[in-house]
């Protein structure tokens, strides 16, 4: 499902873990990052017709101050920036998208209006009553799963998930995602995730393939991303973070693979996304590494070539803070195929895991010489007598824990989430939300399978994200960005100077 990616394809070789960033592109191997100006209301303001250069600056520093972003936006060409630091910070926090839309996509087609006028107060509603409370997810996982997953959907594929137009409830986008070339594209928000290589999907596939996703938190989740950033140049670090029961957060996983590279994704629904294709191609064989490289510069540019690409909906993933798991979290993933007996391509969707916690006594050992299975992992049977996964893939998840059909097999869901954290302590990267380094002997592999409780971090040195990897992808990028543009001291007054 979103996040640090223990590489390694053997359970007797070392096992590395790699922060959110592989260099600077996001790696995921479960769950879970132009034109800019919001309103005072949260909407893109957008005109259809470019300005002079000069006329250009006069109307971006007269929108400056009545903007609640800071910058102006013109559909095509991103903005001058603002002047103050504070309007600075804020600009970049709160952009939708970090390159500008293609000039071939149709103007009267929307564009990505994120949604972050985060609630003020905890919702009013008990948690406990909320549907997916009442069932026994170690009992009736797949009943628990789709109770989920209407709740999700419920107005948001009514809007095609333009989320801030649903009329059921309220979903919110974590902020800093658009800084950085594999951020938020603007037609949709979606973000860079971990690209697959030749054969990973389905055995027809020849190619590497982009894999792109949309996030979002329900109001539990949403109060608490917004006292995270109720200022964005200063983020509140004074405790770990600890999101509320009831928080909820999904996300929907698009793939550059065509019905042709994987069969499965016949029918799929298809988005048109502003991305980049390398030209050439990644080579079939490259590296993780080669690719990743290949990939960032080819995301780097703001312009991406004149037309947007279509990408076919391929996984979703879903995490619920729920007080009955060990970990209080609980995480699950659906895959889409064509099979599935549905009208709305939303909802062809095969429920494949569902996890409570990271079996930390499971070893490799125990899962290859004593038969030994996960017991804080349900996993469809489906998965196999469906033949879902690829010859030469061995399971979801690492030794079978929870992992979706993009993810990397070498980790797992809760494993990658456990890692999300802000470091306190100034021998941390700067760029990165925390420094997972790689571990040099197979005994360390169990460190990324611990039971990590809910708001208790990961490793010393750093304060909790609670699970969030948006916040840890978000709090990578303000990082970033502050270290190219530090705060401005404080100017001595006068008077200070005859001192």
């Amino acid at each position: 499902m979103l996040a640090p990616l223990p590489l390694h394809s053997r359970a007797s070789r070392p096992l590395q873990c790699i922060s959110l960033v592989l260099g600077r592109l996001p790696v995921k191997c479960c769950l879970y990052p132009l034109t800019e100006t919001v309103s005072t209301k949260g909407r893109l303001v957008y005109t259809l017709t470019m300005l002079s250069a000069s006329w250009r600056r006069v109307a971006a520093g007269a929108a400056a101050g009545a903007a609640v972003v800071g910058a102006v936006s013109y559909r095509g060409k991103i903005s001058a920036m603002p002047q103050s630091w504070k309007d600075k910070v804020r600009h970049e926090a709160f952009r939708p998208a970090y390159n500008n839309p293609p000039r071939n996509y149709p103007s009267p087609q929307p564009l990505f209006s994120p949604s972050f006028d985060f609630p003020k107060k905890m919702p009013p509603e008990d948690y406990k009553e909320l549907p997916w409370m009442k069932i026994d997810f170690k009992t009736e996982p797949k009943k628990y799963l789709w109770a989920l997953l209407d709740y999700c959907f419920e107005g948001n594929t009514e809007c095609d998930f333009r989320v801030e137009d649903n009329r059921v409830r309220r979903w919110y986008y974590a902020p800093w995602l658009a800084s950085r070339p594999f951020g938020r594209e603007p037609i949709h928000g979606l973000t860079m995730d971990r690209p697959s290589n030749p054969g990973y999907i389905a055995k027809e596939d020849k190619a590497w393939e982009q894999t792109w996703a949309a996030g979002f938190y329900n109001s539990y989740g949403g109060y608490t991303i917004g006292r995270f950033w109720e200022n964005p140049g200063k983020p509140t670090l004074t405790a770990n973070v600890s999101f509320p029961p009831g928080t909820v957060s999904f996300k929907i996983l698009f793939t550059q693979a065509t019905e042709r590279d994987v069969p499965s994704l016949e029918g799929s629904k298809v988005w048109q996304a502003a991305i980049g294709v390398p030209d050439p191609p990644i080579p079939p064989t490259a590296s993780s590494s080669e690719a990743a490289r290949i990939l960032e510069q080819t995301m780097s540019a703001r312009d991406r070539g004149p037309d947007p690409y279509p990408l076919r909906l391929i996984q979703v993933d879903v995490m619920v803070r729920d007080p009955r798991s060990e970990i209080g979290w609980v995480f699950g993933t659906f895959m889409y195929h064509k099979d599935v007996p549905a009208a709305d391509p939303w909802r062809r969707l095969v429920p494949m895991t569902l996890q409570w916690g990271n079996d930390p006594d499971l070893t490799p050992e125990m899962y290859y010489e004593q038969g030994r299975r996960p017991t804080e992992t349900w996993t469809n049977p489906s998965v196999r007598e469906l033949r879902l996964l690829p010859k030469g893939r061995p399971y979801l998840g690492y030794l079978e824990r929870a992992n979706g059909i993009v993810d990397g097999f070498t980790s797992a869901c809760a494993s990658c989430h456990s890692t999300a954290s802000a470091p306190v302590d100034r021998a941390s990267r700067d760029g990165e939300a925390s420094e997972q380094t790689a571990p040099g002997m197979t005994p360390d592999t169990m460190r990324w399978f611990r039971n990590v409780k809910c708001g208790e971090p990961f490793q010393e040195g750093v304060l909790s994200l609670d699970y969030s990897m948006q916040l840890n992808s978000g709090f990578g990028g303000y990082r970033q960005w502050l270290r190219r543009n530090p705060e401005p001291k404080p100017a001595l007054s006068r008077l200070a100077c005859f001192k």
